[in-house]
C-alpha cells in the first residue's frame, strides 16, 4: 500500500497576508476567525499524515503487505491515523466554508459602504485599498478549498480498501463465533425466557392448594 501523497506544498502553511495583519488591535471579523481555525485544523491533519507515513514505512514489501505482527500493527496503527487525518481535513473543510461565506457577506457590505462614500472623501481610497485586498484573500480561500478536497478525495479513496478489509475481518470473526458454538440472538433470547418463566403446579402443590381452600371454608 503506497502512502498517501501529501499536497506539494503545506495547506496549513498557505496563509494570506491579510489573515496576519487582521487583528492587531482591532476587532478580528468572523471569516478570519474561522480561517485561523481551519489552519489549526490542517496542521493538525497534516501532522496525522506524517504519522501515517512513518508507520507505513515499516513495511519492508509493498507488494507482498505486511508479513509479521510488527508490520500488521504498523498498517493498522498508520489506517487509524489516516482516518483522523481525514477528520481534520474534513472539519478543516468546513470552518473554510463558514469562512467563505462570511467573507462573500463582508464584501457586499463593504461594497453599499463605499457606494456610500462620497469621491471627495478622503477615506474613499483605503476602503478601495482594504475590498481589494479582501478579494484578494477570497480568491486565494478559494484555491486552497479546491486544493483541501482534492486531498480529502485522495485519502478517502486510499481508505476505502482498508474499511473494506475491516468488514471482511469482522464478519469472519462473527461467523467462525457462530461456528464455534456461539448462541445466535434469536437462540439467547429463547433461553432467557425459559429461564425466567413460572414454574407449572406439581400434583402435589394442587392438592395442598386444594385442602387450605376446604379449610378456609369450614
Amino acid at each position: 500500500m503506497a502512502p498517501v501523497a501529501t499536497p506539494e506544498v503545506s495547506l496549513a502553511s498557505q496563509k494570506h497576508p491579510l489573515e496576519e495583519s487582521v487583528g492587531k488591535g482591532d476587532e478580528v471579523p468572523e471569516w478570519v476567525v474561522f480561517d485561523r481555525k481551519a489552519t489549526v485544523a490542517l496542521q493538525l491533519a497534516e501532522s496525522l499524515v506524517q504519522k501515517y507515513q512513518l508507520e507505513m514505512a515499516k513495511i519492508a514489501s509493498e507488494s507482498l503487505g505486511p508479513q509479521d505482527d510488527e508490520e500488521k500493527k504498523a498498517v493498522a496503527d498508520g489506517w487509524t491515523f489516516l482516518e483522523q487525518a481525514l477528520s481534520m481535513y474534513n472539519r478543516a473543510d468546513g470552518f473554510l466554508d463558514t469562512s467563505h461565506k462570511n467573507v462573500k457577506s463582508s464584501l457586499k457590505e463593504m461594497e453599499e459602504e463605499l457606494k456610500a462614500l462620497d469621491d471627495k472623501d478622503e477615506d474613499k481610497p483605503q476602503a478601495k485599498q482594504l475590498m481589494r485586498y479582501v478579494k484578494d484573500f477570497k480568491k486565494h480561500q478559494a484555491e486552497k478549498m479546491t486544493a483541501l478536497k482534492e486531498q480529502i478525495e485522495r485519502i478517502d479513496s486510499k481508505l476505502a480498501p482498508a474499511r473494506q478489509v475491516c468488514c471482511d475481518v469482522w464478519e469472519k470473526e462473527f461467523k467462525e463465533q457462530q461456528a464455534g458454538g456461539y448462541p445466535s440472538k434469536e437462540e439467547t433470547e429463547k433461553e432467557h425466557l425459559e429461564e425466567n418463566a413460572p414454574e407449572a403446579p406439581t400434583e402435589s402443590s394442587s392438592a395442598d392448594s386444594k385442602k387450605k381452600k376446604n379449610k378456609n371454608k369450614k
